[in-house]
């Protein structure tokens, strides 16, 4: 799924699932990095190996041949209780369809099962949090202080079109995404979910059902929210800016309305009104 669009609630409710191993870590961030160049490679392997709850990603881009990547979850084949295991990393959006089928094949060719699931956000929704959690770690530098709201505000407005116009990787391009992702996979069934559905009681039981697992409850049903979160809503920003966005993003907006109709969630379809 794209960032900020629900694949970290939807891998802790993966985690939590007695049936299911996650590999060790919550994003592997594995076929992104493998097919960076040899000298990224080296640098982020250094920089992985100095944190000690990343390691494994370090260690996964060591070979070549996936063998380390797949041994995360093959090591598991004789646990009976183990039906599915996971890769949630939101950056698999962004691979490019060459990328992606050669993630596909290998995951093909090591024995698995294959279960794509996409995950979506409102557009403005999505690039506000963005440009949220971009401010609270690039300009505060995770330190409580006060909020410049016009850098705040025209942060999110060049992130936006920055991301519009990354035909290659833009998070929020749901328009090109869709359509790689379901040339790839054509031959499986992929699951597409909207974030503002998601809180529903009938999202996990969907997913869970989708991957072949019993429905399960769990005595800590509540996942925290980010503590460094800023607290401003988008209601807040400037309808000048607002407007620039969605103007931009109206592309966007109206591939998933064609594509899901009225499974389009309310406020996509609100926002539509206004073009």
């Amino acid at each position: 799924g794209t960032q900020k669009a629900g694949s970290t609630y939807t891998a802790m409710l993966l985690k939590k699932h007695p049936n299911v191993w996650m590999g060790g870590i919550k994003e592997m961030r594995y076929w992104k990095n493998y097919f960076r160049g040899d000298k990224k490679k080296k640098i982020l392997i250094r920089k992985f190996e100095a944190n000690k709850n990343l390691r494994i990603i370090a260690e996964n881009l060591k070979d070549n041949d996936f063998s380390t990547y797949f041994s995360r979850y093959s090591n598991l084949e004789n646990n009976n209780d183990i039906k599915c295991v996971a890769d949630m990393t939101p950056s698999h959006g962004t691979l490019n369809e060459k990328q992606l089928s050669i993630a596909y094949e290998a995951i093909l060719n090591n024995g698995y099962n294959i279960k794509p699931v996409y995950l979506m956000r409102d557009p403005i929704e999505r690039l506000w949090s963005q440009t949220k959690m971009h401010y609270f770690n690039k300009i505060m530098h995770r330190e409580q202080k006060n909020i410049d709201k016009i850098r705040l505000f025209d942060l999110f407005l060049s992130l936006s079109i920055k991301d519009f116009n990354n035909k290659d990787s833009g998070r929020t391009r749901y328009d090109l995404i869709l359509p790689k992702i379901k040339k790839v996979f054509y031959e499986e069934n992929i699951f597409y979910y909207f974030s503002e559905h998601m809180r529903e009681e009938t999202f996990k039981f969907e997913l869970y059902n989708y991957l072949g697992l019993d429905n399960f409850v769990s005595n800590k049903n509540k996942i925290a929210s980010n503590p460094g979160d800023i607290l401003i809503s988008s209601d807040e920003i400037p309808k000048t800016h607002l407007d620039q966005v969605l103007g931009i993003f109206k592309p966007v907006y109206m591939y998933i309305y064609d594509s899901f109709k009225e499974k389009t969630p309310k406020i996509w379809q609100e926002r539509i009104k206004n073009f």
